[in-house]
């Protein structure tokens, strides 16, 4: 299943720059397409449409959401292995290894950049252990 642009699209991009997996093409001022076969269904598209012209996988019309009511990771550093998975698969830098804390400091873990994120739950999704989960900060 993937989520799919209206005809009520205005190829403005919006989609296409939010979109975690690239999944958008189309040109300036016309529709864009959602690749079936890209899309991870994270309504991110949505979010970020001026006009409404996305819906998901199940038909409904994705509500646009402003980046401060988005889910953000919180990473549990007891955890988390630092093994980077979900600072590989973020394309937006929304997660960096921790710097140590003081000298001979061995332990790291994955911190959240909260500014960076379009909150699409990929870094959740590609934790081994578990150590992410994704709420609304304020």
């Amino acid at each position: 299943m993937a989520h799919e642009t209206l005809a009520s699209c205005i190829g403005c991009g919006a989609c296409a720059r939010s979109c975690p997996a690239l999944a958008i093409s189309g040109k300036e001022k016309e529709l864009r397409v959602i690749d079936r076969e890209k899309c991870v269904d994270c309504s991110v598209c949505g979010y970020s449409c001026p006009t409404g012209s996305v819906i998901d996988a199940q038909g409904r019309p994705v509500e646009r959401l402003a980046p401060s009511r988005r889910v953000k990771p919180l990473v549990n550093k007891d955890l988390c292995t630092a093994c980077s998975l979900c600072i590989d698969i973020c394309r937006f830098g929304a997660l960096r290894l921790s710097q140590p804390r003081h000298p001979g400091d061995t332990r790291a873990w994955a911190e959240p950049v909260w500014e960076h994120c379009v909150g699409c739950r990929l870094c959740q999704q590609s934790c081994p252990v578990g150590a992410i989960e994704m709420e609304v900060q304020s």
